[in-house]
């Protein structure tokens, strides 16, 4: 059995990439349990490799990137926590400075590229048409000129600069992430918690399409708090109409909920009920001075 549910330890065939033959492509079929086929190819670089293990690796690869979408898309992983942010000027002590590539250097070596195939476009103009045009050559002449004059420019330009005392010279400034560490922790261990959360809805609504979908609108829904003498009964009111299968699978998982008889966080020792309501567009309250919980 493979990753994902798909075994692919045997169906595939080996060959040298038709564009690159130091490349190998790997072809593969992969069927999960509901017999469901796929047909994939996978590159490689590395030679000495097992065909196997580069299949099992790239399936892995695959699951971890779309858990980093996921990540992005419903829990902002990549989302800026902080906009706090420290000048260059008093991090001197703590960057490690090194040279790199003055603006101005780069600025005129693109100008000189630019130029440059301006010029060659000409020339080759010049020697493929008969007629000769007084206004090509002109211009040939001039960029030829113009040419040699970027070529002192560059020649007197200092190539490397510091890059710290640039930072500092155009007043740039440092975003300050240390908060993100801590945010981003959070929100891998709410990924972890909903996950761990989601697999027992997964089993029993058997439909890896929107199964993730139903599951955080559910769990996402407004509700109705209800206390009683025994604690608290939640009313989840969603924000969608289930069909009949779909509602009976949430309230099965809810049941599973409540019978692992979870507390409020109070020491009290009294009981979280989830129940499950209906789609309602409307405002209304709920009165119960009789405290009777709800059947």
């Amino acid at each position: 059995m493979g990753c994902n549910g798909f075994r692919s330890d045997t169906n595939y065939i080996e060959q040298p990439w038709g564009k690159n033959k130091d490349i190998r492509q790997i072809i593969v079929r992969a069927i999960n349990p509901k017999n469901v086929k796929i047909e994939v190819s996978i590159l490689a670089t590395d030679n000495n490799r097992p065909a196997e293990e580069i299949v099992r690796l790239m399936f892995k690869r695959w699951i971890q990137e779309n858990d980093f979408k996921y990540l992005i898309k419903h829990f902002g992983i990549n989302e800026i926590t902080s906009y706090s942010s420290t000048p260059y000027f008093k991090l001197t002590e703590l960057i490690d400075d090194k040279d790199m590539t003055s603006g101005s250097y780069k600025a005129k070596e693109l100008c000189y590229k630019d130029v440059q195939k301006e010029l060659s476009k000409l020339l080759f103009l010049e020697h493929t048409k008969k007629k000769d045009s007084v206004e090509r050559q002109e211009k040939i002449k001039e960029l030829t000129v113009r040419l040699e004059e970027i070529k002192e420019e560059i020649s007197r330009e200092k190539e490397k600069v510091s890059r710290l005392e640039t930072l500092i010279a155009e007043q740039y400034f440092r975003l300050d992430t240390n908060g993100k560490a801590l945010f981003d922790a959070i929100k891998i261990i709410a990924r972890n918690m909903f996950y761990k959360m989601l697999q027992p809805f997964k089993e029993s609504y058997n439909n890896y399409r929107d199964d993730h979908v139903i599951f955080r609108n559910m769990i996402r829904s407004t509700g109705i708090l209800i206390e009683n003498e025994d604690g608290i009964t939640i009313i989840l009111m969603p924000t969608v109409t289930y069909e009949a299968k779909v509602r009976k699978t949430v309230e099965s998982f809810l049941d599973l909920v409540n019978q692992s008889a979870p507390v409020l966080p109070d020491g009290s020792n009294r009981k979280i009920t989830f129940k499950l309501g209906e789609k309602s567009n409307n405002l209304f309250a709920i009165s119960n001075d009789q405290k009777q919980p709800i059947t």
